[in-house]
């Protein structure tokens, strides 16, 4: 109930104008984000209050062209990933090339990871850190293979990244960088 009530302030405290723009574009666009959200009118809502919380968190979005704001909201709510407190995606304004100020959609690494477990088609994913003292070796080819020890107690600066992922239908597949490259 507190929640609510906060979420109600945020939102009341958009600019009237931005408010007005964004209510008429949600509008315009009610029926997409019906077909995104399973034709529930209070998930709509969700994602309407989710883009007044993010826009009074971020001022830089408050000066975002407000039909970029929704197509950006409709975007996350298409692929399902949030914005806010879940962090599974992110609104980004950026300047454009006509000096208005527009957003974007931005997929998070933990909407990525959402999103690939929501599939089914992963059984295991997740992402790990290599340091010095640690033993650890891969070989690319056809016989990919990725061997990592963990040093025990203090291991040393990082080195590289690599993230893993396991699926359910067999096989798995693993992507290695270094700390250079990431």
């Amino acid at each position: 109930m507190a929640t609510q009530a906060v979420q109600v302030q945020e939102t009341q405290a958009v600019a009237t104008p931005l408010r007005q723009a964004i209510d008429i574009k949600m509008a315009e666009n009610s029926n997409r984000f019906m077909a995104a959200l399973g034709n529930d009118q209070s998930r709509v809502e969700r994602w309407n209050t989710l883009l007044m919380m993010a826009i009074n968190r971020n001022p830089d979005l408050a000066e975002c062209e407000p039909g970029s704001l929704v197509a950006s909201t409709l975007e996350a709510a298409q692929f399902g990933l949030e914005f806010g407190p879940k962090a599974h995606s992110y609104l980004v304004p950026y300047k454009g090339k006509d000096g208005k100020k527009y957003c974007s959609f931005m997929p998070g690494w933990r909407g990525l990871v959402y999103a690939a477990k929501q599939s089914g088609e992963t059984q295991e994913l997740r992402a790990e850190a290599v340091y010095e003292k640690d033993e650890f070796r891969y070989e690319l080819g056809m016989e990919k293979q990725l061997i990592h020890r963990p040093a025990l107690g203090i291991r040393g600066t990082l080195v590289a990244v690599y993230a893993v992922v396991k699926f359910t239908a067999g096989g798995g597949d693993f992507e290695v960088m270094s700390r250079d490259q990431v």
